[in-house]
């Protein structure tokens, strides 16, 4: 089997994803670690305040995500070209952006407090938690973007055991944090949020020390600045990142739409839709696994002008997706209580939790196909379809809100799993338009 015919194989494939799985669930995992320890505080505000505080920042990493895509994208073209120039200049354009971006959002962060308070807080109780956390976590930011950054430009050069070292470095930081701070020194909201920043910089010193500057042995003294600096290129960057920047809101835009009308319900269900939400982001992370193995190898097949294994790539990349999401959905199913217990010794969040834990076991069904399409789009570099798509989708999630009455939490749930499906669907839809417009086109169609 020749190195491109290799791109397309079940194994291949798989050695791919298998790491990105583990990385992608591990990611949330900071959030996660953050739940958990204010489910064990003596009231759901804590969970509320840090649930919040959350939001914000899925705000901000959802609006940047574009930095983590786009490196994974054009890297993955770049590589298949074997253009080493252009592969460092990517990484370098989205290192650059990350940092100005971050510091900016530091000194924003009395606007940002001040909208928060304004749209999402109930109590005056959860508003100090919330804002506890986003004052100390906001210094993390210039660190976390950086990540996005450096994880799409491994991505795209399919190194994908790195991105899982340096994502287990990061939470493993944050777990041992968390107990120092919050157990520890009983700083509770400050706590977590500290362990967070930390853990981030500790990410952050580990791959650019012992990978980027080590394992890949970059020469940056041959770097061409004029390069650099070259208009057409910062032009499709941010072309490309301005649809999914659009997309990703829409993303958030949905989360918050949930979790404003829980709040409106009570504290506890707020409590309830979020520990849901976070169960969600691991399921998107586990099947993502497959998106991102999906990102590299369509880039890279662009790239090399290997457009004849692009069907049998999103093929067998999806089935195995599929298989995947099956799985945890029966894993959800029959160890429903093990799982719950796991969340929250609170007796009231665990019986609301329950309740809706229907929903839940679903969802990975709902979405895996989404997140399927997201990767080859990706890879593709075909931005502007992934933000139609999520904009029709996000319109029939509105109407499904509009017009279900009064809400409740399962209803809530039901819409978000409609939401997924018709993702994934309109994708698919979308899916031979821009595989014809890949064949018709030497360069990529943004």
């Amino acid at each position: 089997m020749t190195k491109i015919n290799k791109l397309s194989s079940w194994n291949y494939i798989w050695q791919l994803a298998w790491p990105v799985m583990i990385s992608n669930v591990a990611i949330p995992l900071v959030g996660v670690t953050d739940v958990a320890m204010m489910a064990h505080m003596p009231s759901a505000q804590y969970v509320a305040g840090v649930s919040l505080g959350m939001l914000v920042f899925n705000f901000i990493f959802a609006g940047f995500s574009f930095l983590r895509m786009c490196t994974t994208g054009f890297t993955a073209q770049a590589y298949g070209k074997e253009n080493t120039l252009e592969i460092t200049l990517i990484l370098l354009r989205g290192l650059l952006i990350s940092i100005v971006s971050g510091i900016a959002l530091i000194f924003l962060l009395p606007l940002i407090i001040l909208l928060t308070d304004y749209f999402l807080t109930k109590t005056s109780e959860t508003k100090q938690y919330m804002e506890d956390y986003l004052n100390i976590r906001i210094w993390g930011i210039p660190f976390s973007l950086s990540n996005f950054a450096i994880i799409g430009w491994i991505f795209g050069l399919q190194k994908m055991k790195i991105v899982m070292r340096l994502i287990l470095i990061i939470n493993l930081s944050n777990i041992a944090l968390n107990f120092i701070f919050v157990l520890g020194f009983s700083m509770e909201i400050k706590g977590v949020a500290i362990a967070s920043v930390f853990a981030e910089i500790i990410g952050t010193i580990y791959i650019i020390l012992l990978f980027i500057f080590k394992k890949l042995n970059l020469v940056f003294k041959n770097i061409n600045f004029r390069s650099f600096f070259y208009k057409k290129n910062w032009f499709l960057f941010f072309k490309t990142g301005g649809n999914l920047i659009i997309r990703s809101f829409i993303i958030w835009s949905v989360e918050a739409i949930l979790l404003s009308n829980a709040s409106n319900l009570g504290d506890l269900k707020l409590a309830a839709l979020q520990t849901i939400l976070v169960i969600l982001g691991l399921i998107a992370f586990t099947l993502d696994g497959f998106a991102h193995a999906t990102e590299a190898l369509v880039g890279n097949t662009i790239g090399k002008n290997r457009r004849d294994l692009l069907k049998i790539i999103i093929l067998r990349s999806t089935i195995l997706s599929f298989l995947t999401a099956l799985v945890i959905s029966l894993i959800l199913i029959f160890f429903k209580f093990e799982i719950i217990n796991i969340l929250t010794n609170q007796f009231l969040l665990k019986r609301e939790i329950s309740n809706i834990w229907i929903w839940c076991s679903i969802l990975p069904i709902s979405s895996f196909l989404a997140f399927q399409m997201d990767g080859v789009f990706v890879g593709a570099a075909c931005a502007k379809s992934m933000r139609n798509a999520m904009i029709i989708s996000l319109l029939i999630f509105i109407t499904l809100i509009l017009n279900f009455g009064e809400l409740t939490i399962d209803k809530l749930l039901i819409a978000i799993n409609i939401f997924l499906i018709m993702r994934g669907v309109i994708l698919l839809i979308l899916l031979p338009i821009v595989k014809k417009q890949i064949i018709e086109e030497k360069n990529v169609k943004v």
